[in-house]
């Protein structure tokens, strides 16, 4: 028993000792392979670089079809070393070819020799490592669409999360376009109702034909009248233009009489004299008028009472006297000395008053005002009405005569 024990232990040694050097010569095949992998990487590199610059040199050597005769000259001197280049450098990239296949061949032929030992050695445990190396490609598929799938993931999110958000702002949104709206509906009636208003403006704007003649009368002197405005003020301030020159000669004049002859100054006052008595007779005549117009408004006031007092009945006979004592009264203010009673009033005659109303009234209005008749009582102060007018007149007529 104990010797069978020790072949047994004997043949398990062996056994581990030989499984253990074929993974030692696996793993230096395997070294080798990564080894070879490394070397055909460094060839496929030193390969498009060489392929690089074929193409390079192809592209160089490429010429245009009309050619100057100088670059003709340049290019025959230049030809040969470029061909002779290219020709070194597709010996360079067919031996780097060869070696890059030979190399894959030898990589090719080794893994096959390992899968067949390993087939050979423990078909079952080359199953699992198949098997394994499968699980291994199938987790790295299913890693790659994992890191797919949670960055589809991520992108759903930052979508859904930016569809909630708008969602969220939907509603103010809506609201700022229902006032926008109303806001636009609002600007477009404005629009309107401007584009009316523009209109009607530009309707009145444009002259409309009047078919009424009394307007079109009224409107042309409306127009002359203004011109006529226009004309007395050019001539107001011409007017006052020549007065203030005048003026200011008369000041200098003034200032400096000894300057001015003496028949020139006597001229002068004679002018002045003249003009001055002309404006008196024309102040006097307008005082005339206005003592008429007073006398005449008088006369009528006292006929009126007169109508009143007969057209009354008797009881009422007092008060109409007053009345016309209280007008005699108002009428003789200028004069105390001389007192008009009714019974002398009614006692004038209508020829009478016809004739000092004829003389007194001018286009049916009075003339004389209380003014008037304080100039006349200075010429016949207790005298009637005609008597101060005589006088007036009789002494007017003596001044002009003795002036001229």
């Amino acid at each position: 028993m104990s010797e069978e024990s020790e072949n047994n232990l004997l043949h398990i040694y062996k056994s581990a000792l030989a499984s253990m050097k074929n993974e030692i010569d696996r793993l230096n095949r395997c070294l080798a392979v990564q080894n070879y992998q490394q070397k055909l990487k460094i060839l496929e590199a030193e390969k498009e670089k060489l392929t690089d610059t074929l193409e390079s040199m192809q592209s160089h050597c490429i010429t245009p079809l009309m050619k100057s005769p100088h670059e003709k000259y340049s290019e025959r001197t230049k030809t040969p070393v470029l061909v002779e280049e290219l020709i070194t450098l597709q010996a360079r990239v067919i031996e780097t070819s060869q070696k890059i296949n030979r190399e894959r061949r030898k990589i090719s032929q080794e893994c096959e020799y390992l899968e067949d030992n390993a087939r050979q050695i423990n078909g079952s445990l080359y199953i699992l490592v198949s098997k394994f190396n499968e699980a291994k490609r199938n987790n790295i598929d299913l890693k790659c669409q994992l890191k797919k799938l949670i960055k589809e993931r991520q992108i759903l999110t930052n979508t859904y999360s930016k569809i909630t958000k708008a969602l969220v702002k939907e509603t103010p949104l809506n609201e700022k376009i229902e006032k926008i709206e109303k806001q636009e509906r609002l600007v477009n009636e404005k629009i309107t109702s401007v584009n009316v208003l523009k209109k009607m403006i530009e309707q009145l704007k444009t002259p409309t034909t009047i078919e009424n003649p009394a307007l079109t009368e009224i409107f042309n002197k409306i127009k002359k009248l203004e011109e006529l405005l226009k004309d007395n003020e050019k001539s107001k301030r011409n007017l006052k233009i020549s007065i203030e020159m005048t003026q200011a000669e008369v000041d200098y004049k003034k200032k400096n009489p000894q300057k001015i002859p003496t028949a020139i100054a006597n001229k002068y006052y004679r002018e002045e004299l003249h003009s001055i008595e002309l404006e008196i007779a024309e102040k006097s005549r307008n005082v005339k008028e206005l003592e008429r117009q007073k006398l005449v408004a008088q006369i009528s006031y006292s006929d009126a009472l007169k109508e009143k007092s007969n057209l009354e009945p008797k009881k009422k006979k007092a008060k109409s006297v007053s009345s016309c004592c209280t007008y005699l009264s108002l009428a003789t203010e200028r004069n105390p000395s001389r007192i008009y009673t009714s019974q002398d009033s009614m006692r004038a005659s209508k020829k009478d008053t016809q004739k000092v109303v004829g003389m007194v009234k001018k286009n049916g209005e009075s003339v004389i005002t209380r003014d008037v008749l304080s100039v006349l009582d200075m010429y016949a102060p207790g005298q009637n009405l005609t008597s101060k007018i005589i006088a007036f007149n009789r002494g007017h007529s003596g001044k002009l005569s003795s002036k001229s």
